[in-house]
C-alpha cells in the first residue's frame, strides 16, 4: 500500500486583536488570511479530480485560491513542484477562482493566459503561474477550506481577515445554557483593495424564539440592516456592508429558553472587491455599456442622486461558460408604479420584477445560463435614488440524472434534445469552457440500437445521434450523458449509469 504523505503550512502576516480563536479541521493548518490549507506531496492528478478531491473532504473545500503576493510566497514555500490552482481563465485577464475571490491578483507569466493552451491555471516551481490543458497534466495541488473562529462571547470581538468562519457559543452543541448573553463581532477586512464591501452568510442557522441575530453596516451604526430571527432560514443569502467592516451582534434568550432541541449558528464572512481591477472602470453605472464581465456591480444612473426620467438602460452581465449569474441588489428604491427593474435569464426568460422600496440584501436572483440580462426603465416623472447591485459567478450545480429530470420539469421543461447535428456543435460550443459532462435527456432500451433510444420531451425516437462508436451500452445504464469539448470524446454521447453519476444539465 502506498502511503500519503502531507505537508501543511502556518504563516503569519498579521497580528488581530479578537476574543475568539480560530481552528482549522483535523489534518489542515490555518493561514492568516483565513484559510485553512493541506497539501499532498506525491498524489498527483488532473485539474477536475483535483477539485473533486478537495471537495470530498466536504464543507466549503476547494482548490487554493491566491489573493495577493504574501499568499502567493506561502504556497510557493509549502510545494516542491508545480501545483493546480483553483483559478480557469476564459480570456486575456478574465478567469474566475472557484471558490468565488476576486481575481484582482495575478502572477502569470509574460503572454498568459492563454486559453490557446488550455484554461486551466497551474503555479510553477518558480511561483509564477501559467495557462494549461485541464487533462493533460498530472499534478500536486492545495486544498483550502474556511478556518472556524469559535466564540468567547464578549460586547466586542474584534475579527480581521478576509475569510472565515464564526461559530455560536458551545458549537456545535446548543448555545442554551451558556453563560454569554450577547457576542457582538466586529469583522473587518485585511485587504489593501481600494473599494472592499464585508459579506456574512449563514450556513447553519437555528434560532429560538428568545434569540436573534443583527446585522450592522459597520461598527458604529446603531440601526441594524437585518435582524435574523427563530423564523430565518439557511437559505444560502450573503449579506454584505457597504465598506470594508461589518458588525454581527448575537443575542442570546434571556428568559425562559426552549431546552428540548439543539440551537446553533455557523456564519461564514468574506471580504469583496466592489470594482475588480480586471474590469474596465463601469460608466453610468453600466447602463448600456454593452457586455458586463462577472463579477462587478451596476447601478442606476447618477445612483445614489436621484436618476433621470425616461431612461431606458440595459446591463448585459456574462460569466464564462459552465458558470451562471448570481445577482444581489444592495439597495433597490425606485418609483412603484412606473419605474422598474426587470432580471432575465439570458436575454428573454424572465426571472422577476422589482420596483418600489426594498429592504438591503433582499433580493437575489441565478441564471440558469451564462448571462442574465437586467433592464430599468423610468417614465417621464418622478424620481429616487434607484438601485446598485452586486453580480457575480457561480458554478452550475451537478445532479444524477432523475433528479436533473426533475428539476427541468419543475421549471416546465426537459432535459435538453438535440435533434441534428447544427444542435450538437451549437452545445459543444456553449460547453467550450466547461471539463464536465452534461446530461441529455435521452434514455435508450436495447444495446447498440440508437434508433430505440426516446426523447423525454415527447417520447420520440433519436432520428439523429452522434454516439461513440459500439454505443449505446445499457448494461452501463439506460441514461446518456454528452462529453465536454475538452476531453478526447468531445461532442460524443456516451451512455451512464443514471442514479450514480453527477453530471452538469442543461434545460429547455
Amino acid at each position: 500500500m502506498t502511503s500519503k504523505i502531507e505537508i501543511f503550512l502556518l504563516f503569519f502576516s498579521y497580528t488581530s486583536i479578537s476574543a475568539t480563536s480560530s481552528t482549522c479541521p483535523t489534518g489542515f493548518t490555518l493561514l492568516t488570511n483565513g484559510k485553512c490549507v493541506k497539501y499532498s506531496s506525491g498524489v498527483t492528478t488532473t485539474h477536475i479530480n483535483a477539485m473533486a478531491n478537495c471537495q470530498a473532504f466536504g464543507g466549503d473545500t476547494k482548490l487554493v485560491s491566491v489573493s495577493n503576493a504574501i499568499d502567493n510566497t506561502a504556497i510557493l514555500q509549502l510545494t516542491t513542484g508545480a501545483i493546480w490552482l483553483g483559478l480557469k481563465c476564459s480570456g486575456t485577464n478574465y478567469c474566475v477562482w472557484e471558490d468565488g475571490t476576486a481575481f484582482t491578483y495575478s502572477n502569470f507569466i509574460t503572454g498568459q493566459p492563454s486559453t490557446n493552451i488550455g484554461n486551466c491555471v497551474m503555479m510553477l516551481s518558480n511561483g509564477r503561474w501559467s495557462s494549461a490543458d485541464c487533462e493533460a497534466y498530472s499534478l500536486n495541488y492545495v486544498c483550502q477550506q474556511n478556518s472556524q473562529t469559535s466564540s468567547g462571547c464578549s460586547l466586542k470581538s474584534y475579527v480581521s481577515g478576509d475569510q472565515g468562519t464564526l461559530t455560536s457559543p458551545n458549537f456545535p452543541g446548543s448555545y442554551i445554557g451558556t453563560q454569554d448573553q450577547q457576542c457582538n463581532f466586529i469583522i473587518t477586512s485585511s485587504s489593501t483593495w481600494n473599494q472592499v464591501q464585508m459579506a456574512v452568510q449563514f450556513p447553519i442557522l437555528q434560532l429560538d424564539t428568545g434569540s436573534d441575530i443583527s446585522i450592522y453596516n459597520s461598527e458604529s451604526d446603531s440601526l441594524p440592516s437585518v435582524v435574523l430571527t427563530s423564523k430565518s432560514t439557511a437559505d444560502g443569502t450573503w449579506y454584505y456592508s457597504t465598506g470594508s467592516t461589518i458588525r454581527v451582534q448575537f443575542n442570546k434568550c434571556t428568559g425562559t429558553c426552549d431546552s428540548s432541541q439543539v440551537h446553533l449558528w455557523e456564519l461564514n464572512y468574506r471580504a469583496s472587491n466592489l470594482v475588480p481591477t480586471t474590469q474596465n472602470p463601469i460608466s453610468n453605472g453600466g447602463c448600456n455599456a454593452g457586455t458586463l464581465n462577472a463579477p462587478g456591480v451596476i447601478y442606476s444612473p447618477n445612483y445614489p442622486s436621484l436618476y433621470p426620467n425616461n431612461l431606458d438602460c440595459s446591463y448585459y452581465l456574462v460569466a464564462p461558460q459552465g458558470y451562471g449569474i448570481e445577482i444581489l441588489f444592495l439597495t433597490i428604491d425606485t418609483e412603484h408604479c412606473c419605474d422598474i427593474i426587470v432580471i432575465h435569464d439570458g436575454q428573454t426568460t424572465e426571472l422577476g420584477r422589482l420596483s418600489g422600496y426594498y429592504q438591503p440584501n433582499t433580493q437575489s436572483f441565478k441564471s440558469t445560463t451564462n448571462s442574465m440580462l437586467v433592464t430599468f426603465s423610468t417614465d417621464s416623472s418622478g424620481q429616487k435614488s434607484g438601485f446598485q447591485a452586486r453580480f457575480s459567478v457561480y458554478q452550475f450545480k451537478k445532479s444524477n440524472r432523475p433528479n436533473a429530470r426533475k428539476h427541468c420539469e419543475e421549471l416546465g421543461g426537459s432535459l435538453v434534445t438535440i435533434r441534428n447535428s447544427i444542435d450538437n456543435s451549437a452545445i459543444l460550443q456553449f460547453l467550450s469552457n466547461s471539463s464536465s459532462g452534461i446530461w441529455l435527456g435521452l434514455t435508450c432500451h436495447t444495446n447498440k440500437s440508437p434508433e430505440k433510444c426516446t426523447w423525454d420531451s415527447d417520447g420520440s425516437a433519436a432520428s439523429y445521434n452522434n454516439f461513440l462508436p459500439g454505443y449505446p451500452v445499457t448494461n452501463i445504464g439506460s441514461c446518456v450523458y454528452f462529453d465536454p469539448p475538452n476531453q478526447p470524446l468531445k461532442g460524443k454521447w456516451i451512455s451512464a449509469t443514471c442514479d450514480v453519476e453527477e453530471l452538469l444539465y442543461l434545460c429547455e
